[in-house]
């Protein structure tokens, strides 16, 4: 089994591989270096947004999956641009977009993840073969999940490392070595380029799609399940039974 959880970081795409019975956590400029490097790889979680709403589809996943992180962690969802508004020149113009469709503003945190966004969504559409692979997710819904329906305590970000820590402890319980797995990626990477919770993200996204491709997902799914381009609008989670 070749599985990938992959975190957007500030130097590319932060990848979190499951293979030949191991964890290793790798850096890629480029999605497309991801497939060359990974060709066997079954199935691909991300936290991107896959599919995308438009002037006739809409988007709604982010507000199911804001009710599901309420009352502390809902924040940690960020509504994408419609797919017009995604290909606009810059952010003014995108804002103006995505108002006129939608009624709604983009938000600057939506908008600097926007080339990433771009650059999978280009991938989908002419990639057609990866949409039964590659699949959206999200790591604050996996770790509610994988923790019993319970959300962290602490934000990922927390002082003295508690949020890591935390999210280690919760992924521990499923693979009993992922803390060697994540202190060793720790020290491949500047922090410029890949951050301490790119990579927890990462490797939460992989133990995701380890066991819910051996399992079973489960969907947050839209009241529209496709785009006008064919690719799902879900994010995918994995449900274990209780502990």
């Amino acid at each position: 089994m070749t599985v990938l959880g992959i975190d957007g970081c500030r130097g590319g795409w932060c990848v979190a591989a499951f293979e030949n019975g191991i964890y290793n956590i790798a850096l890629f400029h480029s999605f497309d270096e991801i497939i060359v490097n990974y060709p066997a790889a079954e199935t691909i979680l991300i936290d991107i947004p896959i599919g995308l709403g438009d002037s006739n589809t809409a988007r709604d996943v982010e507000c199911l999956a804001r009710e599901i992180l309420k009352p502390t962690r809902h924040h940690a969802i960020f509504t994408p641009p419609v797919r017009e508004a995604l290909y606009a020149g810059d952010y003014a113009a995108a804002k103006i977009i995505n108002q006129k469709i939608t009624g709604k503003m983009i938000s600057i945190q939506s908008w600097n993840i926007s080339i990433k966004i771009r650059e999978l969504d280009s991938f989908l559409i002419h990639r057609p073969e990866f949409k039964k692979i590659v699949h959206e997710s999200h790591p604050e819904i996996c770790f509610k999940y994988l923790n019993n329906g319970r959300i962290p305590v602490n934000k990922k970000n927390a002082p003295n490392s508690r949020g890591v820590e935390e999210r280690l402890d919760i992924l521990s319980n499923f693979e009993e070595n992922i803390s060697v797995y994540f202190y060793k990626g720790c020290s491949q990477f500047k922090a410029s380029q890949v951050r301490r919770d790119d990579i927890v993200d990462a490797l939460c996204l992989a133990v995701t799609a380890k066991y819910g491709h051996k399992s079973g997902f489960r969907k947050i799914s839209c009241s529209n399940n496709l785009d006008v381009q064919g690719i799902e609008m879900n994010m995918y989670y994995y449900q274990p039974a209780k502990l």
